[in-house]
């Protein structure tokens, strides 16, 4: 995977800062941040759905199918809250950091990594419920833990790098502060 040293992510946020001086930091439009976002939002209540179809025991209009639907469309709106926010950072980026940073590189995959691991969890945890007909709940159930598990784990993750020179060196570009060389 990434195996980054601390004089690696001083030098890429040494970098990052000197193109953001030198370039323009775009805003993305509310569609970009967005987009993805909607598959969750209708993705997760149609996967909810489809597990309870063909339920011999349940079916539409019943109040567990019914209720786990609806907590299935809540968790992808929740998903779809966090998408956003973290869709409208990375755009907001110069390209020339997107393409060159070392740090963007390995949070893009974990990310990727960390978001197919939900989604397979989430699939194989209808599987289970369609094929031994159990309850709903234990789709959306699954979107609901694995969403706190896997967010847990990333941050234990993340918590290795010494990602607040990253934030530091953001602020300090917020604030208008110049590197000077001392």
């Amino acid at each position: 995977m990434f195996e980054l040293t601390h004089k690696q992510i001083k030098e890429d946020i040494k970098n990052s800062i000197h193109l953001f001086e030198s370039e323009e930091v775009k805003i993305p439009s509310i569609w970009q941040c967005l987009k993805v976002g909607l598959l969750f939002i209708i993705g997760f209540p149609s996967w909810v759905a489809l597990v309870c179809f063909n339920e011999v025991r349940l079916s539409y209009g019943s109040p567990v199918c019914d209720a786990s639907i609806l907590a299935a469309l809540f968790m992808g709106l929740f998903v779809a809250g966090q998408i956003y926010v973290v869709k409208a950072r990375y755009l907001a980026l110069p390209t020339s950091i997107l393409n060159d940073s070392i740090i963007i590189k390995m949070l893009k995959s974990k990310v990727m990594i960390y978001l197919a691991t939900y989604l397979i969890l989430i699939f194989l945890s209808g599987l289970y419920s369609k094929i031994f007909v159990f309850s709903p709940w234990l789709c959306s159930g699954s979107m609901v833990v694995g969403f706190i598990l896997i967010n847990l784990v990333f941050m234990l993750d993340m918590s290795r790098f010494d990602l607040s020179l990253l934030n530091s060196a953001i602020s300090a570009w917020r604030n208008g502060d110049r590197i000077e060389n001392k």
